[in-house]
């Protein structure tokens, strides 16, 4: 499907974040004519993407306004978060509803048995849902680590280390014949949070990423802001030698220490139990780290919130906020204003969420 020209991509954002939306609307956010705007809706009208809705009420004596809707089976996409010890699949229509969600575990997390598995799962899922496999768009794929300076080549932690150093979008993209778009699992959840959490409030925020690592994502001004590098977010970069970064494979590890053993990360988060011995110290370190994090971000970029999530469990990350501090001294007995610090807000895995938003994003929204 060809790729949408930037007055389309205004016209199908705002579509989609303003459901029910008039053309005499459209034209005055994007400051098109009424002309121009008319003759876009009824090209993506041709071309399946939005439609209209029943006639809305009219205030005045002119004739009533056709709202505009996605047409939410004009598009399909795939969502992988590669993570240390599974993988978690979805896919997504054009309006951003999961029409299949699944965590699956590969017998080993080397390439071979992942790329098999999601290959395996693509075809039996598009039949559960009766949906053609040749109608998928595309494919997006979060996977926990930094770029380092290649195209899709990115570096994550010990678990993944087949995955290190490799083109990843080339390895997906030829075992299941989509196009496909690859970003961390920081910026894919920011984005998966943008669309269906914190967005819906806040133009600007933090998302910190929980999980085998410690890393997040941003969004500034209602956009994914990735960086230079694509590495915007890797929050564990400001700690210093001598602050613990505060990780779940952290808190597996004091497990351990006080004989709670799991065999993975996703045992333990299947099993939480937030009075656990070994809670209360992983909550004494991450309240230092995660405070000096949370501070820096306020100074540096001043968003409307922080988003705590990831893998990180909601009574974990509710019990961590009251902890939390900003340095933040006052002059003239006035602080700065700082952000509110929250939980993910969006329904489900933000990170496989904004996978499968990465090829939405690329070819048709802003």
């Amino acid at each position: 499907m060809v790729a949408a020209s930037a007055n389309e991509r205004s016209i199908l954002e705002l579509i989609r974040r303003k459901k029910g939306i008039g053309r005499a609307e459209l034209a005055r956010a994007t400051g098109l004519t009424n002309q121009s705007v008319s003759r876009i809706v009824a090209d993506l009208i041709d071309r399946g993407l939005c439609t209209f809705g029943p006639a809305l009420p009219s205030a005045g004596k002119g004739p009533a306004a056709l709202p505009l809707y996605l047409t939410p089976n004009a598009i399909h996409t795939v969502g992988v978060s590669l993570m240390t010890d599974s993988v978690t699949l979805a896919i997504m229509n054009f309006v951003g509803d999961i029409l299949l969600i699944e965590v699956i575990r590969p017998e080993t997390m080397q390439r071979p048995a992942v790329l098999n598995a999601v290959n395996t799962w693509l075809t039996a899922a598009c039949s559960r849902i009766g949906l053609d496999r040749s109608a998928i768009l595309g494919m997006g794929v979060a996977v926990t680590g930094y770029f380092v300076g290649e195209l899709s080549f990115m570096n994550p932690p010990p678990g993944l280390d087949d995955w290190a150093l490799v083109d990843i979008s080339d390895l997906f993209g030829r075992t299941v014949g989509l196009p496909v778009w690859v970003d961390n699992d920081g910026n894919a959840a920011a984005v998966g949070e943008q669309m269906n959490g914190v967005g819906k409030w806040a133009s600007s925020f933090a998302y910190i990423y929980f999980s085998a690592g410690f890393g997040g994502g941003m969004v500034a001004d209602g956009q994914a802001f990735r960086g230079a590098h694509g590495n915007a977010g890797e929050f564990a970069s400001l700690l210093p030698a001598d602050y613990v970064s505060p990780t779940l494979q952290r808190l597996m590890g004091l497990m351990v220490e006080h004989g709670r053993p799991h065999a993975s990360l996703t045992e333990m988060l299947e099993n939480f139990d937030l009075e656990a011995p070994g809670i209360d110290q992983w909550l004494d370190e991450a309240e230092k780290s995660v405070s000096l994090v949370v501070s820096a971000i306020s100074a540096i970029t001043d968003p409307d919130a922080i988003v705590l999530g990831g893998r990180l469990p909601i009574p974990l990350a509710a019990a961590l906020i009251p902890r939390l501090s900003f340095f933040n001294p006052a002059r003239r007995a006035r602080h700065r204003p700082i952000p509110k610090i929250v939980c993910t807000q969006a329904p489900g895995d933000a990170s496989v969420m904004g996978a499968a938003t990465l090829p939405l994003k690329a070819l048709f929204f802003e």
